[in-house]
C-alpha cells in the first residue's frame, strides 16, 4: 500500500498550487516550486539532526570537505570575494559574515579594516574562529542573535543560503539588521544553469549541490529573484564573483571558466570514453555559481 505524501508549501514565494515532486537524492524527497522554481528537501531532517551534523571537526576536515582550512583555492575565492565587494562598497564599516564557517573570510576582511562580526552553527568552526583567529563568532542561527535594526553596513552569505531551514525568514532579517543602503552579498549554486543541466541529462552527472542533507534549498535565477522581492530588498544584481554580471555561454569569461579545471575534463572524457560518466559529480565552480548583490 502507498502512502501519499503531503504537498509542502513553498517557503520562498508561499505557493502550494504548483508543488510538485521533482526526484529523491540521498534518501531526500526533492520538490520543485513551478511557481517561482525553487528546488527544497521536504520534509527536513530534524534540528537536532543538523547541528550534529554540523558540529565536529570532520565536517571541514574530510567527511565534506577535503581540508577546508588548507584548500588554496577557497582561500583564493575569499580573496576574489572580498575585492569585489570592496569594488561595490563605499568605505570599510561593519561586516557581518553569516555561516561564517572557521573565519578564514572574516579574518582576511579584518586585515583589510571591516568592523567584523559572524555567526556559525558548527560548535569546532566557532571555537577555531575565537581561539584561533580571535574573531567576534557567535554560535546561533540569525533569528536568534537579538541584532538590533540597521546594525551593519555588509552582510555575506558564502555558499551558505542553501544550507538554511528556512532562506526567507534569514533574508528578511538581514535586511532588518542593514543599515539604509547596506548591501548583501551572497553566493550560491545555480542548479538550472544550461551546462550543468545538459552533461546532467545527456550523461547522467550529478550536480553537485544536489546534496543533501547539508544542502535544503536549491536556487536558480528566477528564484533567487524572488526571494530578495519578497524580502524587502530594491536593487538587485546576479552573475558570476567577479563581475556581478550575467554569465553567458558567448562571453569570453564563461569559456575560460570552462575550460579552466582540466582535471575534471580529463576525467570526464576518459569515463566518456570508458562509457562510465554515471556518477561523476559536476564541480561547483563549472558554470553553476551564481552570486547575487542586492542594496536595501
Amino acid at each position: 500500500m502507498s502512502v501519499e505524501r503531503r504537498v509542502p508549501i513553498c517557503k520562498i514565494c508561499s505557493g502550494d498550487r504548483e508543488i510538485a515532486p521533482s526526484f529523491s537524492c540521498k534518501g531526500y524527497d526533492i520538490w520543485r516550486c513551478g511557481s517561482c522554481t525553487v528546488e527544497f528537501v521536504s520534509p527536513q531532517p530534524e534540528k537536532q539532526f543538523l547541528q550534529s551534523f554540523y558540529a565536529d571537526e570532520s565536517f571541514y576536515q574530510g567527511r565534506v570537505y577535503g581540508n577546508y582550512l588548507g584548500d588554496p583555492q577557497r582561500r583564493a575565492f575569499f580573496h576574489a570575494a572580498i575585492e569585489n565587494l570592496e569594488q561595490s562598497t563605499q568605505g570599510k564599516g561593519r561586516l557581518l559574515d553569516i555561516g561564517c564557517g572557521p573565519g578564514l573570510f572574516l579574518d582576511l576582511a579584518r586585515s583589510r579594516g571591516w568592523d567584523v562580526s559572524g555567526i556559525e552553527l558548527s560548535r569546532f568552526a566557532v571555537e577555531y574562529a575565537t581561539c584561533n583567529l580571535h574573531l567576534p563568532v557567535t554560535m546561533c542561527n540569525l533569528t536568534e542573535a537579538n541584532i538590533q535594526p540597521d546594525s551593519f553596513d555588509v552582510v555575506t552569505l558564502w555558499d551558505t543560503v542553501e544550507h538554511l531551514d528556512d532562506p526567507c525568514a534569514t533574508v528578511k532579517e538581514i535586511h532588518r539588521i542593514l543599515r539604509p543602503g547596506g548591501k548583501l552579498f551572497l553566493t550560491t549554486g545555480e542548479v538550472r544553469n544550461q551546462y550543468a543541466w545538459l552533461l546532467s541529462k545527456l550523461y547522467g552527472l550529478q550536480v553537485c549541490w544536489y546534496d543533501p542533507p547539508q544542502h535544503l534549498f536549491f536556487f536558480t535565477r528566477k528564484s533567487l529573484v524572488t526571494l530578495f522581492q519578497v524580502t524587502g530588498f530594491s536593487q538587485l544584481r546576479l552573475g558570476n564573483l567577479s563581475t556581478i554580471r550575467p554569465h553567458t555561454w558567448w562571453s569570453f569569461s564563461w569559456w575560460r571558466e570552462l575550460l579552466g579545471f582540466k582535471k575534471w575534463y580529463l576525467r570526464m572524457i576518459g569515463g566518456l570514453l570508458l562509457g562510465k560518466l554515471r556518477g561523476i559529480a559536476v564541480p561547483e565552480e563549472v558554470g553553476v555559481l551564481v552570486a547575487a548583490l542586492v542594496t536595501k
